[in-house]
C-alpha cells in the first residue's frame, strides 16, 4: 500500500495551505483556485575550494559562523565536517563547551527579578499545583514487578508492594513479616520452589546468608579442583594462606604473622571448627 504524500498548494493571494494527495477545495482566504507547487530539495554540491575552506577554519571558528560566510545552514556544515572526518581536538572541544557553562560564583541575569503580572497570568495554568501528583502515581497496597538489576531487563524479577508514599518493600518479605515479625539481621527470605512470582506463605522460608550460599552452590558445574578443595582441608594446612587471612583484619604483616606460629594454629583451629559446624548443619537439613 502506497503511503499518502503531503503536497503543498498555493493561491494567487499568496497564502499557503497543505492538502493530502489532491486539493479540490478553494482557497479559504480569497476563494480562488489552489495550484500545486513542487518544492525541490535544497541539495548543495561541495567544491574542493569549499572543502579547503572548512579544513582551514573549522578549528578556530564555530560552524554557525562558517555557515553564514558560505550561505549555508550550520547543519550542512556539520554534516560535511563529519563526511570529511574533521574532528575538533579534545582541548578545543572542551574550551568551547566551557565557554557556555556557568562559572563558579557567576550570578544569573534574572536573579531577584520577579515575573511580571502579565507573564504570570499568561503561563500560570502550566504551573504544578500544591499537592499535585503525577498521573501514574500508585496507591498504597499497589503491587509492581521489578527486576533485580536496574540495567538488565532479563534478570530475575520480584514483586514489590507500596506500604506508603515513597515506601516500597518486597512483597514476599512483607508477607513473611506479617506472619512471623521482622526478619533478623543476617537472614533473608527465599522461595522453596525458586519461583520469585510464587509469594504464597507456604512457599517462603528464612535462611541465613551462609545457608543461602550453600543452597545456591552448584556442585555439578564446579571444576574438579574446586570440588576437591571443598571436600578436603588442604587450604587449612597452608600457613601462608592462613597468614593472609589474619592480615586482612590486623595491623601485622604477613611476614610477621608467619613468625608467630601460635596465631596460625589458633586461626587454623577456628576454621576447622567452623567447617565442622557447617557440615553438621548440612547433614541435619538433608536428614530433615
Amino acid at each position: 500500500m502506497k503511503s499518502r504524500s503531503t503536497k503543498k498548494f498555493e493561491c494567487k493571494c499568496g497564502k499557503w495551505i497543505y492538502r493530502i494527495l489532491s486539493c479540490s477545495k478553494p482557497c479559504p482566504v480569497c476563494g480562488g483556485k489552489m495550484q500545486q507547487v513542487i518544492k525541490l530539495r535544497n541539495n548543495h554540491h561541495w567544491t574542493e575550494e569549499e572543502d579547503n575552506y572548512l579544513r582551514k577554519h573549522y578549528k578556530t571558528r564555530f560552524s554557525s559562523d562558517i555557515a553564514k560566510d558560505m550561505g549555508l545552514t550550520k547543519y550542512q556544515v556539520r554534516n560535511r565536517l563529519t563526511n570529511l572526518k574533521l574532528k575538533l581536538p579534545p582541548k578545543e572541544l572542551e574550551k568551547r563547551k566551557s565557554a557556555h557553562r556557568f562559572k563558579k560564583g557567576q550570578i544569573s541575569h534574572n536573579k531577584g527579578k520577579k515575573m511580571s503580572q502579565e507573564q504570570y497570568e499568561r503561563c500560570k495554568h502550566t504551573f504544578f499545583q500544591k499537592g499535585n501528583l503525577p498521573v501514574n502515581t500508585l496507591y498504597d497496597g499497589a503491587v509492581t514487578i521489578r527486576y533485580d538489576h536496574a540495567n538488565r531487563r532479563g534478570g530475575r524479577h520480584y514483586k514489590w508492594i507500596r506500604i506508603s508514599k515513597a515506601n516500597w518493600v518486597m512483597l514476599h518479605v512483607h508477607i513473611w513479616e506479617q506472619e512471623h515479625g521482622p526478619v533478623p539481621e543476617g537472614h533473608i527470605i527465599v522461595f522453596k520452589d525458586k519461583d520469585t512470582m510464587n509469594v504464597k506463605l507456604e512457599n517462603l522460608m528464612m535462611l541465613t546468608l551462609e545457608e543461602n550460599m550453600d543452597r545456591n552452590r552448584n556442585y555439578e558445574k564446579c571444576s574438579v579442583t574446586m570440588k576437591k578443595r571443598w571436600e578436603s582441608s588442604e587450604w587449612y594446612e597452608n600457613d601462608l594462606w592462613i597468614a593472609k587471612l589474619i592480615a586482612r583484619g590486623s595491623a601485622l604483616t604477613v611476614e610477621e604473622i608467619l613468625q608467630r606460629q601460635e596465631l596460625i594454629k589458633l586461626k587454623r583451629n577456628q576454621l576447622l571448627l567452623k567447617r565442622a559446624i557447617k557440615n553438621g548443619r548440612k547433614t541435619q537439613r538433608k536428614a530433615g
